[in-house]
């Protein structure tokens, strides 16, 4: 759920699996409060997991949520950008601008009654979700840039080396 300045998760289910170390490392780089919270010894794994999985949940009912993920095509974005990230920031461009136009016109159209808004939603959502997977592409790449420079800031060897990489 939403907060005023945050979004809350259950983790329940995940700390059967991973303890809080693991999402320590992997929030640093975007989150380093989010990170202090994991790594604090309030964040105890055995005192927040689920004890057992929802009935609802099985394999079958697992495997359907997964097929759902749009994996291999993140994977395909990203392995785009890495090989050619020119060519492929001037194809998000092109699918930024194309997203946008049609963006404008739902926004000039809007919502008819009888189709409801949930039906105009679901239109705009697919609309967005082209321009939104290409972008994540582009992000992936970058992201280990900013692992790297996110280490080098919070936990260099001398004071001059961690502030070289805050620079």
């Amino acid at each position: 759920f939403n907060g005023s300045t945050r979004q809350y998760l259950n983790l329940s289910l995940v700390f059967k699996y991973w303890g809080p170390d693991r999402f320590e490392k992997d929030s640093k780089v975007l989150d380093e409060y989010l990170s202090s919270i994991f790594a604090s010894k309030d964040c105890d794994r055995k005192k927040y997991q689920a004890k057992s999985m929802p009935k609802e949940i099985n394999l079958r009912s697992a495997w359907n949520i997964v097929k759902q993920l749009p994996i291999w095509r993140s994977y395909k974005d990203y392995k785009k950008f890495r090989a050619n990230p020119e060519r492929s920031k001037e194809e998000y461009i092109k699918i930024h601008k194309e997203t946008m136009n049609k963006l404008k016109q739902l926004e000039k159209r809007g919502f008819s009654k009888e189709e409801g808004i949930s039906a105009f939603f679901e239109e705009l959502m697919e609309t967005m979700i082209p321009c939104i997977f290409e972008a994540m592409g582009g992000i992936f790449v970058v992201l280990g840039l900013f692992s790297k420079l996110s280490k080098g800031r919070t936990e260099g060897k001398t004071k001059e080396e961690r502030e070289e990489y805050d620079a």
